[in-house]
């Protein structure tokens, strides 16, 4: 089974190579055909040709050396047309022999934004949902009450362990307690200038980061940062 945790295109732009139908959050339906367009995922091959690295600002040719543009981009759209959606909802469970994954709606970083609780080790795959740089802008996000909310969710679990997108390694529960107080102290006012060329549509979306920090510091233990626009301050 493949199962998406959200939209975006870093996360379903796979689904085409695989036989099975997929599921995903009906509130991100519209975020996945949107970043699985052909013209969307022609945009991404451009953008990888000169990615940049947030660390260190140093750009690099970021595509494996097979890459195949017109199967990625002609070839997954065709695909796509013909797979057939199961909608994820919350509370749903997959018995995978003798280990079980229940669905947890963990909605912020997108509408539909769905974790996965492993209940035999009690531990949580977030995808986008809880990490220590929180993208909360455009029109498929929620507004921080509802982030603050999934957080508190997450919180009340108390995984042993967290699983994110983005995150070379495994979280826990006092890292969630900073993202949730990144979300809550967040002053868009003193926040720092962003843009994305993944959404250039935004140009208003400021870096709100925790306890006074600076960008230099991502990545090391206790940075915490949260990404809104202006209509989220």
């Amino acid at each position: 089974m493949i199962v998406n945790t959200h939209g975006h295109v870093d996360h379903t732009c796979g689904n085409y190579q695989f036989e099975q139908d997929f599921f995903l959050a009906p509130e991100d339906m519209e975020l996945m055909k949107k970043h699985n367009a052909e013209s969307f995922r022609r945009y991404t091959v451009r953008l990888q040709e000169h990615a940049t690295d947030w660390e260190t600002g140093k750009e690099y040719y970021g595509l494996p050396e097979d890459f195949d543009e017109e199967q990625y981009t002609v070839g997954a759209a065709k695909r796509l047309q013909h797979m057939d959606f199961k909608p994820l909802r919350d509370g749903m469970t997959f018995d995978l022999g003798g280990k079980t994954i229940r669905t947890v709606a963990t909605p912020g970083h997108t509408r539909g934004c769905m974790s996965f609780l492993y209940e035999e080790e009690n531990w949580l795959y977030v995808g986008d949902a809880a990490n220590p740089f929180l993208w909360l802008f455009d029109e498929y996000a929620t507004d921080r009450a509802t982030l603050i909310r999934s957080y508190d969710k997450i919180l009340d679990l108390a995984p042993s362990r967290i699983y994110a997108g983005h995150m070379p390694f495994p979280a826990g529960t006092e890292d969630v307690k900073l993202y949730k107080r990144a979300a809550l102290e967040a002053d868009y006012e003193k926040g720092i200038p962003f843009r994305t060329p993944l959404m250039p549509d935004c140009t208003d979306i400021r870096v709100c980061i925790l306890d006074g920090k600076s960008m230099e510091e991502i990545g090391t233990p206790g940075f915490s940062a949260i990404l809104i626009d202006n209509s989220r301050k």
